[in-house]
C-alpha cells in the first residue's frame, strides 16, 4: 500500500529533473549546475516523501489502535451479555424448581384435607351410631341433636373471637377518646355553670319588707300571683329570697322588688308598673347577654331577633346547668376536638353554640328542643351540615358527619364534667330504678344493683342459664337498651357477674 503511494511521487520527481535538464541546455547552463539543482530537488523531494510516509504510518497506527479498542469493547459487551443470559437461565431454573415444590406442597395439603374430611365423616358417622345406640332415638332426632351441638360450639367460638375483637377496638378507641377529652377539659378553665334555685335581693332596711308585704300580705300575694314565684322574707336578715323554676320570672321579680324597695307607697298599680319595668329590663338583658355570647364565640352578622333568642338561654337551665354557659362550653369543646381530628372547626363551633337554641323557646312553643333548634337554624339559613349537627346531638337522627359526632361528644363532655349538673332526689331515685329494671328484664338475671350514683349497673346472673361466653353478649344488649330508653349524662358501665359454687358435706 505504501509503495503504491511512493512510486508515483518518485516518477514525478524524475520527470521534473529531465525537464529542467532539457530547459537548462537551451540556456547554455553548465551540466554541473544542472546536476546540482537536480540533486537538491531530489533531496528535497525525498525528504517530503519521508515526511509523508511517516504521517501515513502514524495514521495507520491510529487506525489499528482504534480497531483494537473497538474489538476489545465488543468483546467485553459480548461477555456481559453472555453472563446476563446465564443468570436468567439460572433464575428460570430456580423458579421452575420452586414452582414444582409449591405444587408438591399444595398437592400434599389437598391430600391432607381430603384425609381429614374423610376422617371427619367417619367420626360423625360413629357419633351418630353411638347416639342412636345410647339414647335409642331415631336417626333424624340424633342428627338434630348433633347439629344443635355443633351450632352451640360455633356460637361459642364466634362469641370468643367477637369478644377479643371488641376488647381490642374498645381499648384503642377508649384510649384515644380519653386523651382527647382530657386535652379538652384541661384547656378549659371556666367555673361550673350550675345555677342556684333561689334568687336573692338585698334589703337596706327591714321596714321596707313590711311595705312590700302590705296589709295582711295583700301586696306580696298579688306580686306572687302575677309572676308565679315564691317570695320568702325570713330566710336571712336583710335578704329576700325568690324561688321558682323559671329564671326569667325570677329575674323580673328581682328587678321589680329592687324598684319597690325605693317606693314609699306600694299599691297593686305600682306593683304592676314595676313588674312591667322589670320585664323591659330583662328584655334588654337578653340583648346584652346574646351580644356578649356571640362576641365570645366570634360570630358576626347575627340578626337581632336571633340575638334575643340567644340571650334568653341565660335564663334557662337543664339539671341546674345554665344553658347559655353550657352552649359556650360545647362550642369550645367541639371546635377543639375538630382541630385535633382535622374536621371542620367552624361548623363544629357554630353547631355547638346553637345546639340547644330551641330551649330558649320550648316553654312557649310546642315541640322538643332539638326539633325547635333545627327549625330556628333553618329559618336563619344556616348550612345543611350545621343544621344536621344541631338536630342530631340527641340522636333525633343518626349522625352522618364527623362534625355531628363531635358536637354530640362535646355536649356529653360539658354535661358530664364534675359539678356541671345537679338533679332532684326524686329524679335521681327514678333514674336508678329505671336502670335496675332494664337489667332485670332479661332471662337468667337474678338481681340488679345501680351503684356509683347510677354510673354503673351490676347484674347478677344465674350460672346455669348464662354461660361465661354469653356474658359479653348480654352486657352489650343491656347497654344498648339503656342507650335507647334512658337519658343520662356521661356513660354507664354494665358489669355482668356470674358465680358458681359447689358445696358438699363429709359425714
Amino acid at each position: 500500500m505504501v509503495l503504491n503511494i511512493i512510486l508515483p511521487i518518485i516518477g514525478a520527481l524524475v520527470g521534473a529533473v529531465a525537464v529542467i535538464f532539457i530547459l537548462g541546455g537551451t540556456k547554455v547552463d553548465s551540466i554541473s549546475e544542472t546536476e546540482e539543482k537536480a540533486k537538491n530537488l531530489l533531496k528535497k523531494s525525498k525528504e517530503e516523501a519521508d515526511n509523508y510516509l511517516d504521517n501515513v504510518k502514524n495514521r495507520i497506527d491510529e487506525i489499528k489502535k482504534s480497531a483494537f479498542d473497538e474489538n476489545e469493547r465488543l468483546h467485553n459487551q459480548l461477555k456481559k451479555l453472555e453472563q446476563i443470559l446465564n443468570n436468567k437461565e439460572t433464575n428460570t431454573v430456580r423458579k421452575e424448581k420452586r414452582l414444582k415444590e409449591v405444587k408438591q406442597k399444595i398437592k400434599q395439603q389437598e391430600e391432607l384435607i381430603n384425609s381429614k374430611k374423610e376422617e371427619g365423616l367417619q367420626i360423625r358417622k360413629q357419633v351418630e351410631e353411638k347416639l342412636i345406640e345410647i339414647a335409642r332415638i331415631p336417626k333424624e332426632e340424633a342428627k338434630k341433636e348433633l347439629l344443635q351441638k355443633i351450632l352451640t360450639e360455633v356460637e361459642l367460638n364466634y362469641a370468643q373471637k367477637h369478644k377479643k375483637y371488641i376488647a381490642h377496638v374498645d381499648d384503642n378507641a377508649e384510649s384515644k377518646a380519653k386523651n382527647l377529652v382530657l386535652l379538652a377539659i384541661q384547656k378549659f378553665d371556666e367555673p361550673t355553670s350550675v345555677e342556684k334555685n333561689v334568687t336573692t335581693v338585698k334589703v337596706p332596711r327591714d321596714e321596707a319588707k313590711g311595705r312590700i308585704v302590705g296589709k295582711d300580705g295583700k301586696n306580696i300575694k298579688y306580686f306572687e300571683e302575677i309572676l308565679d314565684v315564691n317570695v320568702v322574707f325570713n330566710d336571712a336578715p336583710n335578704l329576700i329570697s325568690i324561688g321558682g323554676h323559671d329564671l326569667v320570672r325570677r329575674a323580673v321579680a328581682k328587678e321589680a322588688l329592687q324598684k319597690l324597695l325605693k317606693d314609699k307607697v306600694i299599691t297593686e298599680a305600682v306593683i304592676k308598673k314595676r313588674i312591667e319595668e322589670g320585664k323591659n329590663m330583662v328584655t334588654d338583658c337578653f340583648k346584652k347577654a346574646g351580644k356578649k355570647a356571640i362576641k365570645i364565640v366570634g360570630l358576626t352578622n347575627i340578626p337581632e331577633n336571633l340575638v334575643k333568642i340567644i340571650g334568653r338561654l341565660q335564663y334557662r337551665t337543664s339539671y341546674g346547668q345554665n344553658i347559655l354557659k353550657h352552649s359556650l362550653e360545647v362550642s369550645y369543646f367541639a371546635a377543639l376536638l375538630a382541630s385535633e381530628l382535622k374536621a371542620d372547626v367552624e361548623t363544629c363551633k357554630i353547631a355547638g353554640f346553637f345546639h340547644d337554641i330551641g330551649k330558649a323557646i320550648d316553654q312557649e312553643v310546642e315541640g322538643s328542643h332539638d326539633l325547635l333548634s333545627k327549625k330556628i337554624m333553618e329559618k336563619y339559613k344556616y348550612s345543611d351540615d350545621i343544621v344536621h349537627a344541631v338536630y342530631a346531638h340527641h340522636e333525633a337522627e343518626e349522625c352522618r358527619t364527623l362534625e355531628a359526632v363531635l358536637v354530640k361528644a362535646a355536649d356529653a363532655i360539658s354535661a358530664g364534667r364534675p359539678g356541671a349538673r345537679q338533679e332532684s332526689l326524686e329524679r335521681y331515685i327514678e333514674r336508678l330504678q329505671s336502670l335496675e329494671n332494664i337489667g332485670a328484664a332479661y332471662e337468667g338475671v337474678k338481681k340488679t344493683f345501680a351503684i356509683s350514683a347510677g354510673r354503673e349497673l351490676r347484674v347478677i346472673v344465674d350460672p346455669e342459664e348464662i354461660l361465661d361466653d354469653n356474658m359479653n353478649k348480654l352486657a352489650g344488649e343491656i347497654a344498648e337498651n339503656i342507650e335507647e330508653n334512658l337519658q343520662y349524662p356521661g356513660k354507664i358501665k354494665v358489669n355482668i357477674i356470674r358465680k358458681t359454687q359447689a358445696t358438699d358435706y363429709a359425714k
